[in-house]
């Protein structure tokens, strides 16, 4: 893996990062965040610190998913079901990525809520950027220059244990397109790398062809997050449901209005320029982390 030396502080320092990967990569290019630098690029299957038994915790979502979800798929359809597991952060072999840089540059500016809490103890680390060709992951992992689909034999073959007792390991990483299964799924742009074994994925041979990873500044986080907000990128349009919108909108400083500046009596609000603190919930990544 590439390590990019100069750090990203703004949007014109991300839009730097994004052209250089875009020139070292030849067609499509993966992005995904981490709010730590130090963290590998790890399912959250493999990096649980807990004992976990994966195909115990697939059969329980499956028997209990169908009351809570519209649409679950068909019993039969196991990459679908672990595309859905992802995104509802059940620990999985899956890993989030994102075809926009924007949506991966949002979850790497988080902030560590224990860093809220202590800030004299715990310091809040960089955070990570990752650009990745999955063709030329696919290239050296399956002897393929292009995506794999979840109908393809080395998908059902990697993701075969979480479902199959007697299913082997398969000592592989791919990069997989995965179909909509979930809103989540469309806005966020979702792709995922599924590992076939606990491996990271910067651990693999010749990572420097297909993976670069970016720095940004811890300092720059809470700045950054504010450009990315004024380009559309915030919780609410990442996470379109009610529960992410009502987080966002409790973050905002209101500011009540003006009585002698009219008469209409209009309770709409404007925000405080104090920009909100980015609190990490959900992980390491995109979504999940997701993810």
């Amino acid at each position: 893996m590439r390590e990019h030396k100069t750090p990203i502080t703004d949007v014109p320092s991300l839009n730097e990062a994004i052209s250089e990967a875009k020139s070292e990569f030849s067609g499509q290019v993966w992005w995904r965040g981490q709010r730590d630098y130090a963290w590998p690029l790890q399912p959250s299957l493999f990096r649980t610190q807990k004992e976990y038994d994966e195909r115990s915790g697939v059969l329980r979502f499956q028997q209990r998913a169908v009351s809570r979800h519209r649409d679950v798929p068909l019993a039969s359809d196991r990459s679908n079901w672990l595309f859905l597991m992802q995104h509802y952060r059940l620990p999985t072999r899956l890993l989030d990525w994102t075809e926009s840089p924007l949506i991966a540059a949002f979850f790497a500016c988080e902030i560590d809520e224990c860093h809220l809490r202590y800030p004299a103890s715990i310091p809040d680390p960089d955070g990570a950027l990752f650009a990745l060709s999955p063709y030329k992951l696919n290239e050296h992992q399956a002897g393929k220059l292009g995506l794999l689909m979840p109908e393809d034999e080395e998908t059902t073959a990697a993701m075969a244990p979480a479902f199959d007792e007697d299913a082997e390991q398969v000592d592989k990483v791919i990069a997989v397109r995965p179909a909509e299964v979930d809103v989540r799924l469309m806005v966020q742009i979702s792709e995922f790398t599924l590992n076939g074994y606990d491996v990271a994925l910067e651990a693999l041979d010749h990572s420097d062809d297909f993976l670069i990873k970016f720095r940004i500044a811890q300092q720059s986080k809470l700045q950054l997050r504010e450009e990315l907000k004024f380009l559309g990128i915030r919780l609410s349009s990442i996470f379109p449901d009610l529960e992410h919108l009502a987080e966002e909108i409790r973050d905002i400083a209101f500011k009540k209005p003006d009585a002698q500046k009219g008469s209409s009596g209009s309770d709409e609000a404007t925000t405080a320029k104090k920009p909100t603190i980015p609190i990490t919930r959900r992980g390491r990544g995109v979504e999940s982390s997701s993810g």
